[in-house]
Protein backbone atom coordinates (compact mmCIF):
# COMPACT_ATOMS: atom_id res chain seq x y z
CA UNK A 1 0.00 0.00 0.00
CA UNK A 2 2.83 2.16 0.75
CA UNK A 3 4.58 1.63 -2.29
CA UNK A 4 0.96 2.32 -4.48
CA UNK A 5 0.62 5.37 -2.74
CA UNK A 6 3.82 6.65 -3.25
CA UNK A 7 3.39 6.51 -6.85
CA UNK A 8 0.18 8.37 -6.46
CA UNK A 9 2.26 11.02 -5.16
CA UNK A 10 4.69 10.81 -7.60
CA UNK A 11 2.17 11.11 -11.08
CA UNK A 12 -0.19 13.62 -9.05
CA UNK A 13 -0.36 17.52 -8.82
CA UNK A 14 -0.22 19.29 -5.85
CA UNK A 15 -3.78 19.95 -6.23
CA UNK A 16 -4.71 16.82 -6.97
CA UNK A 17 -3.26 15.08 -3.96
CA UNK A 18 -3.61 17.27 -1.23
CA UNK A 19 -6.42 15.48 0.66
CA UNK A 20 -5.03 11.90 -0.15
CA UNK A 21 -3.82 11.22 3.54
CA UNK A 22 -7.72 11.73 4.29
CA UNK A 23 -9.49 10.34 1.83
CA UNK A 24 -10.86 6.99 1.30
CA UNK A 25 -8.02 5.69 -1.14
CA UNK A 26 -5.25 6.99 1.78
CA UNK A 27 -6.88 4.29 4.61
CA UNK A 28 -7.90 1.55 1.89
CA UNK A 29 -8.39 -2.26 2.66
CA UNK A 30 -9.51 -3.53 -0.78
CA UNK A 31 -9.47 -2.39 -4.72
CA UNK A 32 -8.07 1.33 -5.82
CA UNK A 33 -7.24 2.44 -9.06
CA UNK A 34 -6.53 5.68 -10.09
CA UNK A 35 -5.98 6.54 -13.64
CA UNK A 36 -3.88 9.65 -15.27
CA UNK A 37 -3.90 10.01 -19.15
CA UNK A 38 -2.81 6.82 -20.02
CA UNK A 39 -1.23 5.32 -17.14
CA UNK A 40 -3.18 3.11 -14.50
CA UNK A 41 -2.38 2.30 -11.13
CA UNK A 42 -4.26 -0.40 -9.10
CA UNK A 43 -4.51 -1.25 -6.11
CA UNK A 44 -5.54 -4.75 -4.27
CA UNK A 45 -5.02 -5.58 -0.86
CA UNK A 46 -4.02 -9.24 -0.90
CA UNK A 47 -2.95 -10.64 2.28
CA UNK A 48 -0.54 -13.13 0.93
CA UNK A 49 0.59 -13.74 4.29
CA UNK A 50 -2.93 -15.06 5.59
CA UNK A 51 -2.92 -17.87 2.25
CA UNK A 52 -3.78 -21.48 3.19
CA UNK A 53 -1.20 -23.93 2.10
CA UNK A 54 -3.75 -25.91 -0.63
CA UNK A 55 -3.93 -29.08 1.83
CA UNK A 56 -4.23 -27.34 4.85
CA UNK A 57 -7.69 -27.91 6.54
CA UNK A 58 -9.53 -24.50 6.84
CA UNK A 59 -9.39 -22.55 10.36
CA UNK A 60 -10.80 -19.18 11.57
CA UNK A 61 -8.20 -16.62 12.64
CA UNK A 62 -8.92 -14.58 16.06
CA UNK A 63 -7.16 -11.42 16.61
CA UNK A 64 -8.23 -10.85 20.34
CA UNK A 65 -11.50 -10.71 20.40
CA UNK A 66 -12.47 -10.70 16.72
CA UNK A 67 -12.53 -12.58 13.78
CA UNK A 68 -9.94 -11.44 11.07
CA UNK A 69 -10.20 -14.09 8.81
CA UNK A 70 -13.01 -16.54 8.45
CA UNK A 71 -12.82 -20.45 7.21
CA UNK A 72 -13.29 -18.94 3.94
CA UNK A 73 -10.53 -19.38 1.22
CA UNK A 74 -8.20 -16.60 0.75
CA UNK A 75 -5.81 -18.56 -1.98
CA UNK A 76 -9.01 -19.44 -3.48
CA UNK A 77 -10.19 -15.56 -3.80
CA UNK A 78 -6.42 -14.19 -4.79
CA UNK A 79 -6.11 -16.62 -7.78
CA UNK A 80 -10.07 -15.26 -8.94
CA UNK A 81 -8.52 -12.28 -8.48
CA UNK A 82 -5.26 -12.73 -10.82
CA UNK A 83 -7.64 -14.43 -13.17
CA UNK A 84 -9.58 -11.02 -13.40
CA UNK A 85 -6.22 -9.00 -14.00
CA UNK A 86 -5.98 -10.92 -17.25
CA UNK A 87 -9.17 -11.04 -18.13
CA UNK A 88 -9.10 -8.38 -20.86
CA UNK A 89 -5.68 -8.86 -23.25
CA UNK A 90 -6.45 -4.99 -23.66
CA UNK A 91 -5.77 -4.01 -20.22
CA UNK A 92 -2.74 -6.49 -19.04
CA UNK A 93 -0.74 -4.51 -16.62
CA UNK A 94 2.84 -3.51 -17.61
CA UNK A 95 4.78 -4.72 -14.52
CA UNK A 96 2.81 -6.59 -11.05
CA UNK A 97 4.46 -6.35 -7.79
CA UNK A 98 3.30 -8.81 -5.42
CA UNK A 99 4.70 -9.03 -1.84
CA UNK A 100 5.20 -12.29 -0.79
CA UNK A 101 4.32 -14.43 2.80
CA UNK A 102 7.12 -16.13 5.03
CA UNK A 103 10.73 -15.91 4.45
CA UNK A 104 14.59 -16.64 5.40
CA UNK A 105 12.96 -18.28 8.38
CA UNK A 106 10.56 -20.53 7.13
CA UNK A 107 11.25 -21.06 3.46
CA UNK A 108 7.91 -21.88 1.68
CA UNK A 109 6.77 -19.53 -0.99
CA UNK A 110 5.66 -22.05 -3.65
CA UNK A 111 1.78 -21.46 -2.75
CA UNK A 112 2.27 -17.77 -2.52
CA UNK A 113 3.74 -17.86 -5.65
CA UNK A 114 4.79 -20.29 -8.46
CA UNK A 115 1.22 -21.76 -8.70
CA UNK A 116 1.00 -17.51 -10.36
CA UNK A 117 3.43 -17.76 -12.27
CA UNK A 118 2.39 -20.62 -13.67
CA UNK A 119 -0.90 -19.12 -14.42
CA UNK A 120 0.74 -16.17 -15.96
CA UNK A 121 -0.55 -15.80 -19.90
CA UNK A 122 2.34 -17.00 -22.20
CA UNK A 123 1.51 -14.12 -24.72
CA UNK A 124 2.16 -11.62 -21.36
CA UNK A 125 5.12 -9.47 -21.93
CA UNK A 126 5.22 -7.53 -18.68
CA UNK A 127 7.41 -7.95 -15.43
CA UNK A 128 6.10 -9.53 -12.38
CA UNK A 129 8.53 -8.65 -9.58
CA UNK A 130 8.02 -10.18 -5.97
CA UNK A 131 9.30 -9.17 -2.62
CA UNK A 132 8.66 -10.37 1.00
CA UNK A 133 7.83 -9.34 5.06
CA UNK A 134 11.56 -8.47 5.11
CA UNK A 135 10.64 -5.21 2.89
CA UNK A 136 11.23 -3.77 6.23
CA UNK A 137 13.42 -1.17 7.83
CA UNK A 138 13.23 -2.80 11.38
CA UNK A 139 13.79 -6.75 10.32
CA UNK A 140 16.50 -5.72 7.97
CA UNK A 141 18.33 -3.72 10.86
CA UNK A 142 18.31 -6.55 13.08
CA UNK A 143 19.69 -9.19 10.49
CA UNK A 144 23.21 -10.40 9.98
CA UNK A 145 24.95 -10.14 6.93
CA UNK A 146 25.84 -13.47 6.68
CA UNK A 147 21.89 -14.85 6.93
CA UNK A 148 21.29 -11.79 4.35
CA UNK A 149 23.31 -13.50 1.93
CA UNK A 150 22.39 -16.98 2.40
CA UNK A 151 18.84 -15.50 1.60
CA UNK A 152 19.70 -14.54 -1.70
CA UNK A 153 21.41 -17.14 -2.83
CA UNK A 154 18.28 -18.97 -2.14
CA UNK A 155 16.50 -16.33 -4.18
CA UNK A 156 18.64 -17.06 -6.87
CA UNK A 157 18.11 -20.58 -7.05
CA UNK A 158 14.60 -20.14 -6.31
CA UNK A 159 14.06 -18.27 -9.03
CA UNK A 160 15.67 -20.40 -11.56
CA UNK A 161 13.21 -23.29 -10.40
CA UNK A 162 10.91 -20.80 -12.01
CA UNK A 163 12.07 -20.86 -15.43
CA UNK A 164 10.69 -17.42 -16.16
CA UNK A 165 12.56 -14.26 -17.41
CA UNK A 166 9.43 -12.15 -16.51
CA UNK A 167 9.95 -12.58 -12.73
CA UNK A 168 11.82 -10.39 -10.86
CA UNK A 169 12.54 -10.54 -7.30
CA UNK A 170 13.53 -7.33 -5.16
CA UNK A 171 15.67 -8.09 -2.28
CA UNK A 172 13.92 -6.00 -0.10
CA UNK A 173 16.26 -6.65 2.95
CA UNK A 174 19.06 -5.54 1.36
CA UNK A 175 17.57 -2.13 -0.20
CA UNK A 176 15.75 -1.54 3.36
CA UNK A 177 18.84 -2.22 5.84
CA UNK A 178 20.72 0.54 3.75
CA UNK A 179 18.09 2.78 5.03
CA UNK A 180 16.99 1.40 8.43
CA UNK A 181 18.23 4.86 9.75
CA UNK A 182 15.24 6.29 7.86
CA UNK A 183 12.45 4.56 9.86
CA UNK A 184 9.85 6.95 10.22
CA UNK A 185 10.51 8.15 13.71
CA UNK A 186 14.31 8.50 13.22
CA UNK A 187 17.01 6.01 13.99
CA UNK A 188 16.25 5.94 17.72
CA UNK A 189 13.31 4.10 16.90
CA UNK A 190 14.71 1.61 14.68
CA UNK A 191 13.94 -1.36 16.53
CA UNK A 192 10.35 -0.49 16.73
CA UNK A 193 9.41 0.95 13.42
CA UNK A 194 7.30 -1.02 11.02
CA UNK A 195 6.13 1.55 9.05
CA UNK A 196 7.07 2.08 5.14
CA UNK A 197 5.35 5.27 4.61
CA UNK A 198 3.80 8.12 6.47
CA UNK A 199 1.75 11.09 5.27
CA UNK A 200 3.99 14.43 4.96
CA UNK A 201 3.54 18.25 3.39
CA UNK A 202 7.09 18.41 2.13
CA UNK A 203 8.52 20.37 -0.21
CA UNK A 204 11.61 20.41 -2.18
CA UNK A 205 13.19 22.94 -4.63
CA UNK A 206 15.23 22.32 -7.64
CA UNK A 207 17.90 24.50 -7.22
CA UNK A 208 18.50 23.84 -11.34
CA UNK A 209 14.66 24.56 -12.59
CA UNK A 210 13.79 26.85 -9.42
CA UNK A 211 10.81 24.39 -9.31
CA UNK A 212 8.93 23.30 -6.15
CA UNK A 213 8.33 19.60 -6.05
CA UNK A 214 5.55 18.32 -3.43
CA UNK A 215 5.50 15.41 -1.09
CA UNK A 216 2.14 13.89 0.57
CA UNK A 217 3.65 10.43 1.73
CA UNK A 218 7.66 9.94 2.72
CA UNK A 219 8.82 6.72 2.90
CA UNK A 220 12.34 6.07 1.34
CA UNK A 221 12.27 2.08 0.50
CA UNK A 222 8.43 2.69 -1.07
CA UNK A 223 9.40 5.85 -2.92
CA UNK A 224 12.79 3.50 -4.22
CA UNK A 225 10.35 0.70 -5.14
CA UNK A 226 7.94 3.12 -6.76
CA UNK A 227 10.63 4.55 -9.13
CA UNK A 228 11.53 1.17 -10.41
CA UNK A 229 7.87 0.29 -11.00
CA UNK A 230 7.85 3.02 -13.03
CA UNK A 231 11.27 2.39 -14.65
CA UNK A 232 10.03 -1.26 -15.66
CA UNK A 233 7.04 0.50 -16.91
CA UNK A 234 7.99 3.32 -18.96
CA UNK A 235 10.79 1.60 -20.49
CA UNK A 236 14.55 3.31 -20.44
CA UNK A 237 14.70 6.86 -19.50
CA UNK A 238 16.85 8.07 -22.58
CA UNK A 239 14.39 6.16 -24.66
CA UNK A 240 11.32 6.95 -23.62
CA UNK A 241 12.12 10.94 -23.85
CA UNK A 242 13.61 10.33 -26.95
CA UNK A 243 10.24 8.62 -27.86
CA UNK A 244 8.10 11.81 -25.72
CA UNK A 245 10.49 14.14 -28.16
CA UNK A 246 9.66 12.91 -31.20
CA UNK A 247 5.94 12.82 -30.39
CA UNK A 248 3.93 14.55 -33.18
CA UNK A 249 0.76 15.40 -31.01
CA UNK A 250 0.55 17.26 -27.49
CA UNK A 251 -0.16 14.90 -24.15
CA UNK A 252 -3.76 14.12 -24.35
CA UNK A 253 -6.53 14.47 -21.88
CA UNK A 254 -5.05 14.28 -18.77
CA UNK A 255 -7.94 14.33 -16.76
CA UNK A 256 -7.36 12.67 -13.18
CA UNK A 257 -10.18 9.32 -12.67
CA UNK A 258 -9.91 7.48 -9.03
CA UNK A 259 -12.48 4.42 -7.78
CA UNK A 260 -12.51 2.17 -5.00
CA UNK A 261 -14.53 -0.60 -3.15
CA UNK A 262 -12.80 -0.42 0.38
CA UNK A 263 -14.16 -1.94 3.56
CA UNK A 264 -15.14 0.33 6.28
CA UNK A 265 -13.55 -1.91 8.84
CA UNK A 266 -10.07 -3.69 8.47
CA UNK A 267 -11.23 -6.84 10.34
CA UNK A 268 -12.11 -8.95 8.96
CA UNK A 269 -9.61 -9.41 6.83
CA UNK A 270 -10.97 -10.27 2.94
CA UNK A 271 -9.64 -10.42 -0.95
CA UNK A 272 -13.03 -9.74 -3.06
CA UNK A 273 -12.55 -10.51 -6.96
CA UNK A 274 -14.40 -8.20 -9.58
CA UNK A 275 -15.37 -5.57 -6.55
CA UNK A 276 -18.03 -2.81 -6.77
CA UNK A 277 -16.36 0.30 -7.51
CA UNK A 278 -17.18 4.07 -7.01
CA UNK A 279 -15.35 6.24 -9.53
CA UNK A 280 -14.85 9.99 -8.89
CA UNK A 281 -13.43 12.37 -11.79
CA UNK A 282 -10.69 15.53 -10.32
CA UNK A 283 -8.92 16.43 -7.42
CA UNK A 284 -8.86 13.53 -4.48
CA UNK A 285 -11.39 14.50 -1.87
CA UNK A 286 -11.62 14.16 1.56
CA UNK A 287 -13.85 11.45 3.09
CA UNK A 288 -15.17 10.65 5.97
CA UNK A 289 -16.83 7.12 5.63
CA UNK A 290 -15.21 5.86 8.60
CA UNK A 291 -16.21 8.59 11.54
CA UNK A 292 -20.21 7.80 10.97
CA UNK A 293 -20.67 4.39 10.97
CA UNK A 294 -23.70 2.92 11.82
CA UNK A 295 -25.35 0.02 13.28
CA UNK A 296 -25.42 -1.83 10.37
CA UNK A 297 -21.96 -1.06 9.33
CA UNK A 298 -20.19 -2.15 12.49
CA UNK A 299 -21.80 -5.95 11.61
CA UNK A 300 -18.16 -6.01 9.57
CA UNK A 301 -16.33 -6.79 12.50
CA UNK A 302 -17.41 -10.14 13.88
CA UNK A 303 -16.90 -11.75 17.05
CA UNK A 304 -14.56 -14.45 17.40
CA UNK A 305 -15.89 -17.96 18.76
CA UNK A 306 -16.04 -18.10 22.54
CA UNK A 307 -14.82 -21.99 21.48
CA UNK A 308 -11.68 -20.56 19.95
CA UNK A 309 -11.36 -17.96 22.58
CA UNK A 310 -10.91 -20.81 24.79
CA UNK A 311 -8.04 -22.12 23.19
CA UNK A 312 -4.74 -21.80 23.39
CA UNK A 313 -2.58 -18.30 21.61
CA UNK A 314 -1.20 -19.39 18.65
CA UNK A 315 1.62 -16.27 18.38
CA UNK A 316 1.35 -12.49 19.49
CA UNK A 317 2.64 -9.19 17.60
CA UNK A 318 2.70 -5.86 18.82
CA UNK A 319 0.84 -3.26 16.98
CA UNK A 320 1.12 0.63 17.76
CA UNK A 321 -2.09 0.68 20.01
CA UNK A 322 -1.42 -2.45 22.57
CA UNK A 323 -0.68 -6.70 21.73
CA UNK A 324 -2.54 -8.12 19.79
CA UNK A 325 -2.69 -11.91 20.40
CA UNK A 326 -3.83 -14.87 17.50
CA UNK A 327 -5.46 -17.81 17.38
CA UNK A 328 -5.95 -20.09 14.83
CA UNK A 329 -8.51 -22.60 15.46
CA UNK A 330 -9.40 -25.39 12.45
CA UNK A 331 -13.43 -24.67 11.92
CA UNK A 332 -13.63 -28.44 13.12
CA UNK A 333 -13.36 -27.48 16.39
CA UNK A 334 -16.08 -24.35 15.99
CA UNK A 335 -19.90 -25.64 16.53
CA UNK A 336 -21.48 -24.17 14.07
CA UNK A 337 -24.24 -21.26 14.50
CA UNK A 338 -27.90 -21.74 15.34
CA UNK A 339 -30.58 -19.45 15.23
CA UNK A 340 -32.20 -18.23 18.53
CA UNK A 341 -35.75 -18.33 16.59
CA UNK A 342 -37.49 -20.84 15.11
CA UNK A 343 -37.87 -21.09 11.46
CA UNK A 344 -39.37 -22.41 8.65
CA UNK A 345 -38.88 -22.74 5.19
CA UNK A 346 -41.37 -20.28 3.92
CA UNK A 347 -39.79 -16.53 2.92
CA UNK A 348 -40.66 -14.36 5.46
CA UNK A 349 -43.22 -11.39 4.22
CA UNK A 350 -41.48 -8.96 6.63
CA UNK A 351 -37.93 -8.91 4.21
CA UNK A 352 -38.41 -6.47 2.17
CA UNK A 353 -36.52 -6.82 -1.69
CA UNK A 354 -34.53 -4.75 -3.30
CA UNK A 355 -36.46 -2.09 -5.04
CA UNK A 356 -34.73 -3.30 -8.09
CA UNK A 357 -36.37 -6.70 -7.79
CA UNK A 358 -39.89 -5.53 -7.87
CA UNK A 359 -39.34 -2.99 -10.84
CA UNK A 360 -37.18 -4.88 -13.37
CA UNK A 361 -38.37 -7.88 -13.31
CA UNK A 362 -41.23 -9.32 -14.37
CA UNK A 363 -43.18 -11.88 -11.66
CA UNK A 364 -42.94 -15.53 -12.68
CA UNK A 365 -47.08 -16.09 -12.20
CA UNK A 366 -47.30 -13.14 -15.13
CA UNK A 367 -48.11 -15.94 -18.20
CA UNK A 368 -45.98 -15.82 -22.15
CA UNK A 369 -47.80 -13.10 -23.96
CA UNK A 370 -49.16 -11.08 -21.08
CA UNK A 371 -45.80 -8.80 -20.30
CA UNK A 372 -43.09 -8.25 -22.84
CA UNK A 373 -39.72 -9.17 -20.59
CA UNK A 374 -36.50 -10.96 -21.98
CA UNK A 375 -35.29 -14.17 -20.45
CA UNK A 376 -32.37 -14.43 -17.78
CA UNK A 377 -30.99 -17.28 -17.29
CA UNK A 378 -29.42 -17.18 -13.74
CA UNK A 379 -26.18 -19.74 -14.20
CA UNK A 380 -25.44 -21.86 -11.21
CA UNK A 381 -22.22 -23.06 -11.92
CA UNK A 382 -22.46 -27.01 -13.15
CA UNK A 383 -26.22 -26.75 -13.19
CA UNK A 384 -27.52 -27.22 -17.13
CA UNK A 385 -26.15 -23.86 -18.05
CA UNK A 386 -24.32 -25.92 -21.48
CA UNK A 387 -27.52 -27.89 -22.10
CA UNK A 388 -29.97 -24.43 -21.52
CA UNK A 389 -28.19 -22.42 -23.52
CA UNK A 390 -27.85 -24.95 -26.68
CA UNK A 391 -31.33 -25.66 -26.51
CA UNK A 392 -31.44 -22.15 -26.99
CA UNK A 393 -29.04 -21.63 -30.04
CA UNK A 394 -31.21 -24.85 -31.32
CA UNK A 395 -34.05 -22.79 -31.70
CA UNK A 396 -32.09 -20.08 -33.79
CA UNK A 397 -32.16 -17.55 -30.82
CA UNK A 398 -29.43 -15.01 -30.05
CA UNK A 399 -27.68 -15.34 -26.73
CA UNK A 400 -25.97 -12.65 -24.49
CA UNK A 401 -23.02 -14.69 -22.71
CA UNK A 402 -19.35 -14.58 -22.86
CA UNK A 403 -18.74 -15.50 -26.41
CA UNK A 404 -19.23 -12.30 -28.20
CA UNK A 405 -16.66 -10.12 -26.15
CA UNK A 406 -14.09 -13.05 -26.50
CA UNK A 407 -11.10 -11.05 -28.38
CA UNK A 408 -10.36 -14.17 -30.75
CA UNK A 409 -13.87 -13.10 -32.67
CA UNK A 410 -12.23 -9.40 -32.43
CA UNK A 411 -16.16 -7.21 -31.71
CA UNK A 412 -14.81 -6.77 -28.24
CA UNK A 413 -13.95 -3.69 -29.08
CA UNK A 414 -17.11 -2.92 -31.22
CA UNK A 415 -18.70 0.79 -29.89
CA UNK A 416 -22.38 -0.58 -30.97
CA UNK A 417 -23.72 -3.34 -30.39
CA UNK A 418 -23.47 -6.79 -33.23
CA UNK A 419 -25.00 -9.94 -33.57
CA UNK A 420 -22.83 -12.60 -35.02
CA UNK A 421 -22.28 -16.41 -35.63
CA UNK A 422 -18.95 -17.39 -33.88
CA UNK A 423 -18.58 -20.81 -35.04
CA UNK A 424 -19.27 -21.39 -38.72
CA UNK A 425 -20.18 -25.57 -38.35
CA UNK A 426 -22.97 -23.97 -36.02
CA UNK A 427 -25.43 -21.61 -37.27
CA UNK A 428 -25.46 -20.49 -33.89
CA UNK A 429 -25.78 -16.46 -33.19
CA UNK A 430 -24.77 -14.32 -30.13
CA UNK A 431 -24.36 -10.46 -29.48
CA UNK A 432 -20.72 -8.83 -29.15
CA UNK A 433 -20.77 -8.39 -25.05
CA UNK A 434 -19.84 -10.69 -21.76
CA UNK A 435 -22.85 -10.69 -19.26
CA UNK A 436 -20.70 -12.86 -17.06
CA UNK A 437 -18.66 -10.16 -15.32
CA UNK A 438 -19.81 -7.15 -13.77
CA UNK A 439 -17.90 -5.20 -16.21
CA UNK A 440 -18.61 -6.60 -19.12
CA UNK A 441 -22.14 -6.13 -17.90
CA UNK A 442 -21.84 -2.41 -17.30
CA UNK A 443 -20.39 -2.37 -20.66
CA UNK A 444 -23.30 -4.09 -22.08
CA UNK A 445 -25.56 -1.86 -20.53
CA UNK A 446 -23.95 0.86 -22.38
CA UNK A 447 -24.50 -0.32 -25.52
CA UNK A 448 -28.56 -0.46 -24.59
CA UNK A 449 -28.53 -4.69 -24.61
CA UNK A 450 -32.07 -5.16 -24.00
CA UNK A 451 -33.57 -1.90 -25.67
CA UNK A 452 -32.45 -2.73 -28.93
CA UNK A 453 -34.43 -4.35 -31.13
CA UNK A 454 -31.71 -4.75 -33.77
CA UNK A 455 -30.03 -6.76 -32.97
CA UNK A 456 -32.35 -8.31 -30.09
CA UNK A 457 -31.17 -10.53 -27.50
CA UNK A 458 -33.43 -13.51 -26.60
CA UNK A 459 -31.94 -15.26 -23.97
CA UNK A 460 -29.14 -13.11 -21.13
CA UNK A 461 -26.98 -15.80 -19.38
CA UNK A 462 -24.85 -14.61 -16.04
CA UNK A 463 -24.20 -15.56 -12.79
CA UNK A 464 -24.38 -12.37 -11.53
CA UNK A 465 -27.44 -11.67 -10.35
CA UNK A 466 -28.15 -8.60 -8.72
CA UNK A 467 -25.63 -6.92 -10.94
CA UNK A 468 -28.12 -7.85 -14.37
CA UNK A 469 -31.01 -6.80 -12.57
CA UNK A 470 -29.88 -3.58 -11.44
CA UNK A 471 -27.83 -2.60 -14.51
CA UNK A 472 -29.04 -4.21 -17.77
CA UNK A 473 -32.65 -4.05 -16.57
CA UNK A 474 -35.13 -1.68 -15.95
CA UNK A 475 -38.87 -0.02 -15.72
CA UNK A 476 -39.11 -0.58 -19.03
CA UNK A 477 -37.13 -2.94 -20.35
CA UNK A 478 -37.90 -5.92 -17.65
CA UNK A 479 -36.15 -9.75 -17.19
CA UNK A 480 -37.68 -12.75 -16.39
CA UNK A 481 -35.67 -15.00 -14.19
CA UNK A 482 -35.45 -18.94 -14.37
CA UNK A 483 -32.48 -21.34 -12.82
CA UNK A 484 -32.02 -24.72 -12.78
CA UNK A 485 -30.08 -26.34 -9.29
CA UNK A 486 -28.98 -29.31 -8.87
CA UNK A 487 -28.20 -31.19 -5.87
CA UNK A 488 -25.15 -29.37 -4.19
CA UNK A 489 -22.95 -32.14 -3.22
CA UNK A 490 -23.62 -33.48 -6.92
CA UNK A 491 -22.71 -30.04 -8.29
CA UNK A 492 -19.38 -29.36 -6.11
CA UNK A 493 -18.51 -33.26 -7.13
CA UNK A 494 -18.97 -32.26 -10.93
CA UNK A 495 -17.61 -28.87 -10.36
CA UNK A 496 -14.11 -29.97 -8.79
CA UNK A 497 -13.64 -32.44 -12.18
CA UNK A 498 -14.60 -29.94 -14.05
CA UNK A 499 -12.42 -27.32 -13.44
CA UNK A 500 -9.50 -30.05 -13.67
CA UNK A 501 -9.35 -29.69 -17.39
CA UNK A 502 -11.13 -26.70 -18.06
CA UNK A 503 -8.49 -24.54 -18.85
CA UNK A 504 -10.28 -21.96 -20.87
CA UNK A 505 -12.49 -21.10 -17.33
CA UNK A 506 -10.65 -18.31 -15.41
CA UNK A 507 -11.54 -20.74 -12.09
CA UNK A 508 -9.32 -23.68 -13.90
CA UNK A 509 -7.23 -25.67 -11.42
CA UNK A 510 -5.32 -28.33 -12.99
CA UNK A 511 -3.38 -29.11 -9.50
CA UNK A 512 -7.04 -30.72 -8.24
CA UNK A 513 -5.94 -33.56 -10.75
CA UNK A 514 -3.37 -34.74 -7.94
CA UNK A 515 -5.67 -34.58 -5.24
CA UNK A 516 -8.76 -37.05 -4.24
CA UNK A 517 -12.39 -36.47 -4.21
CA UNK A 518 -12.68 -36.95 -0.25
CA UNK A 519 -9.38 -35.02 0.55
CA UNK A 520 -10.55 -31.78 -1.92
CA UNK A 521 -13.73 -31.61 0.13
CA UNK A 522 -12.02 -32.16 3.50
CA UNK A 523 -9.41 -29.23 2.52
CA UNK A 524 -11.68 -27.19 0.15
CA UNK A 525 -15.16 -27.84 1.21
CA UNK A 526 -16.21 -26.77 -2.21
CA UNK A 527 -17.57 -23.03 -2.64
CA UNK A 528 -18.87 -20.92 0.17
CA UNK A 529 -22.51 -20.03 0.01
CA UNK A 530 -22.08 -18.93 -3.96
CA UNK A 531 -25.89 -18.76 -4.78
CA UNK A 532 -26.51 -16.30 -1.24
CA UNK A 533 -23.71 -14.25 -1.98
CA UNK A 534 -24.41 -13.51 -6.17
CA UNK A 535 -28.36 -12.82 -4.68
CA UNK A 536 -27.77 -10.11 -1.75
CA UNK A 537 -24.42 -9.05 -3.06
CA UNK A 538 -22.22 -9.22 -0.37
CA UNK A 539 -18.63 -10.76 0.44
CA UNK A 540 -18.56 -14.34 1.27
CA UNK A 541 -16.88 -13.66 4.24
CA UNK A 542 -19.64 -11.07 5.78
CA UNK A 543 -22.58 -13.45 5.23
CA UNK A 544 -25.17 -13.74 7.47
CA UNK A 545 -28.08 -15.33 8.36
CA UNK A 546 -30.07 -12.03 7.70
CA UNK A 547 -28.42 -12.56 4.40
CA UNK A 548 -29.70 -16.34 3.84
CA UNK A 549 -33.70 -14.96 4.96
CA UNK A 550 -33.11 -12.35 1.97
CA UNK A 551 -32.17 -14.91 -0.55
CA UNK A 552 -34.33 -17.44 0.19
Amino acid sequence: RGVFLALADLILSNDEKFYMHKSVIGQCWGRVNITKGNLELVYQDFRVAQFEAPDAEDYVECHNDLIAKDSGKFIDNATSVWHEVFQDETSWPSVILMVTGKGENNWDFDYHTRSFVEMLPSSWNGTLIFTDGYFSPRLAGLSANDVHEKYKSKLEEYLETMDDNRVRWVDGKGISKEMRMYAEFGPEFVTRSQHFHRNCNESIIDESTGMTSHMRVCGNVTDLIAQLLLGFTLGEKKDYLQTVQQAEEEPGDMKLTYCYDCPKKLLPFHITPTPRLTCVEGPIRPLHERENINDEDTKAEQTCPQSCMSQGISWSFGSQSDTVNVRQCPTSTIPPVTRTAETSNAPDESIELPKSIHSNLVDVSEGVGQTSFTPFFWHIPKCAGTAIQNLYFCMGLTLANQVGANPKFKHNEETALVEFKPWKRYDWSVINVDTTTRAGILRAQELGLVSSKDPKVDLVVSGEFESVVSHLFDKTNRGKVFAMFRHPVERLESLFYYLQKANWESTFHPEWARTSLRDWAKTHKGEKNWMVHKLVNKDVHSLTIDDLELAK
